[in-house]
């Protein structure tokens, strides 16, 4: 049990280093209260967006992995050669 116990207490210390930012920085936008109305369109949309995506991959499921992987590559190849 505290092996399992220091498992996860060493990826909350590693995914607190990346994410804290992160929270950070959107409570800090939320906070402000001048930018609400744009947070909750843009929420609005990226609902839109994750919505209009499942439906994408149950109709056309081969182009939707074929355009993943294409972009996946693309972003390798970026990463790798691109800098």
């Amino acid at each position: 049990m505290e092996a399992i116990k220091g498992i996860f207490d060493k990826v909350d210390q590693l995914l607190s280093s990346y994410l804290q930012p992160v929270i950070d920085k959107i409570t800090q936008f939320l906070g402000n209260g001048a930018y609400t109305v744009i947070a909750v369109i843009a929420l609005f949309a990226g609902l839109l967006i994750l919505i209009g995506l499942f439906r994408w991959l149950r109709k056309a499921p081969k182009l939707f992995f074929f355009l993943v992987f294409v972009f996946g590559l693309v972003v390798v190849v970026w990463h790798f050669w691109g800098k």
